[in-house]
């Protein structure tokens, strides 16, 4: 787009989006006439590209990002979508439909649902290789230098492909979860511009401006050189006006890009438009300004990406602080304490069965974040293997699995079970911080995702050895799983001293009494 102002603001957008970084080089058509920005270049039917920046041994790929396209997509898919490419590039198209908290539909031929996926992640599915270019192109460091002709980079998609296949190179496409704006379309680049006008602190005004002591800007505006506010005209922000623009007398612009060179007519009305020039239709605007009743822009938010929608606590309150202190001393002084009960347990699990000492399962942590659980072996080699053939007689509800007189675990490992003492490698956990003594049990992805909702609360906090579930639930058939998500948001809802005290108490009277029960 050819205007200074407009060009500016995009170009901050797009870094602020991450579309592109604060060093990266932004190439434009070369009749745009916008080489005076910094770290632009022209191009025509090539593109002349430095590989000072793939040459760079600290980076392992670099990215060629399709201007037309503004994109947000979550940085650890990117790296999944990278390891997982043994192909020198990867080419890249953003789809909404595989982004998180969505809910696709199959039908059948006659129009009935055939069934319902839920995404709780975004996601990415190989895809056929794109006839234009892809929003992101990732490519290996160093790989690029055999697709360069004289330095050049093919500007047709179909050459790149070539220019690839000539090279010996790989190349892969991808559809990845995430948001895009097509920034040649007036919704997509006013989606853009408004984001970015959010986020500046103050409004900017160029030189050589002529302000009537009655004309008002509101809000974020950043204003071009040489503009001229008539008298009682109205600009509310976000806005941009552009170098030569003129808002007549009683003009109101309300949230709106002004380009280069256009005058507003006296009394003109216009609301969240792109106006490029002097031949915009002011009269029909007037008449239709009622079209709108909200801003027709794509909320696309220019921070780091957060589906989450966790609690939050103040830094030095009790769950983020102290908490957490507490956590630090009686896990050390616990492992201290049990210091002989792992040697113990490692001979009898050695001489019982074999298999290593500890188990780790996945489970998520405070932010969702994954760590390894860990308990001392109680189970056989490969038993989550036939879990599945077992879940027939599963004899609680829920995504959770339990059933008396287990196969798969051993004689050792029903001892330990049933007196706790698997859970002790647990104070590991708490010590390094993935767990905390008192909190929501600890749970897998697998089944955090069937409620997302009661997730994203228990999430919140750290996950617990015991919890308030594990001493109030009522084991009564079928109610299981909702006494799960009951106990759970009510522990993190009223999470105090005094409510970890009293489960911690709970807890040792319960696990006393099942020890003397087994002598």
């Amino acid at each position: 787009m050819s205007c200074v102002s407009v060009a500016g603001v995009l170009r901050d957008a797009l870094c602020d989006s991450g579309v592109m970084d604060e060093g990266a080089i932004l190439a434009i058509p070369e009749n745009w006439g916008l080489e005076s920005l910094q770290s632009v270049i022209s191009y025509g039917k090539k593109l002349l590209l430095s590989t000072t920046q793939s040459n760079n041994t600290k980076q392992t790929h670099f990215v060629v990002s399709n201007g037309r396209f503004a994109t947000r997509v979550d940085p650890d898919l990117l790296g999944r979508i990278i390891d997982a490419s043994k192909s020198e590039i990867v080419a890249i198209n953003i789809d909404p439909q595989l982004s998180a908290y969505r809910e696709n539909f199959r039908f059948a031929p006659n129009n009935q649902i055939a069934g319902c996926r839920r995404l709780y992640s975004d996601i990415a599915n190989y895809a056929p290789m794109p006839q234009q270019w892809p929003h992101l192109l990732i490519v290996r460091n160093g790989a690029i230098e055999n697709i360069l002709k004289d330095g050049q980079l093919p500007v047709d998609f179909d050459e790149f492909l070539t220019a690839c296949k000539k090279g010996g190179l790989e190349i892969t496409a991808v559809d990845a979860g995430g948001s895009v704006l097509d920034l040649e379309t007036e919704k997509g680049l006013m989606s853009l511009l408004m984001a970015e006008l959010k986020t500046i602190d103050t409004p900017a005004v160029g030189g050589d401006c002529d302000i009537a002591r009655d004309g008002r800007l509101i809000g974020k505006v950043v204003v071009g050189k040489n503009v001229t506010i008539g008298e009682k005209a109205l600009v509310i922000g976000p806005a941009i006006i552009g170098d030569n623009v003129t808002v007549s007398a009683g003009a109101v612009v309300n949230s709106c890009v002004i380009a280069d060179g256009v005058t507003v007519p006296t009394g003109g009305v216009v609301q969240y438009r792109l106006v490029m020039d002097s031949s915009f239709d002011w009269a029909a605007e007037k008449a239709d300004t009622g079209r709108w009743t909200e801003e027709p822009f794509e909320d696309f938010q220019l921070e780091a990406l957060d589906h989450g929608k966790f609690h939050g606590w103040r830094q030095f309150s009790y769950p983020i602080f102290l908490k957490r202190g507490l956590d630090v001393l009686f896990s050390a002084a616990m492992l201290m304490l049990f210091a002989p009960v792992f040697v113990l347990v490692a001979i009898a699990l050695k001489i019982n069965s074999p298999g290593p000492l500890f188990y780790g399962a996945r489970r998520q942590g405070r932010g969702g974040k994954e760590f390894s659980c860990l308990k001392f072996r109680t189970m056989i080699v490969d038993a989550e293997k036939m879990q599945d053939n077992l879940r027939i007689v599963n004899q609680i509800d829920g995504p959770q699995f339990k059933m008396e007189d287990d196969p798969r675990i051993s004689a050792v490992g029903k001892f330990l079970r049933d007196t706790s003492i698997d859970e002790i490698p647990q104070f590991i956990n708490v010590f390094k911080g993935d767990m905390s003594v008192v909190g929501p049990r600890p749970s897998p992805e697998s089944e955090n995702t069937l409620c997302p909702s009661w997730r994203d609360i228990r999430l919140s906090v750290r996950p617990g050895i015991t919890g308030l579930w594990q001493i109030c639930r009522t084991r009564e058939p079928s109610r299981d799983f909702q006494e799960w998500i009951h106990y759970d948001t009510k522990y993190v809802k009223n999470i105090s001293l005094k409510q970890d005290l009293w489960i911690s108490w709970k807890t040792a009277t319960k696990l006393i009494k099942e020890f003397i029960k087994q002598f």
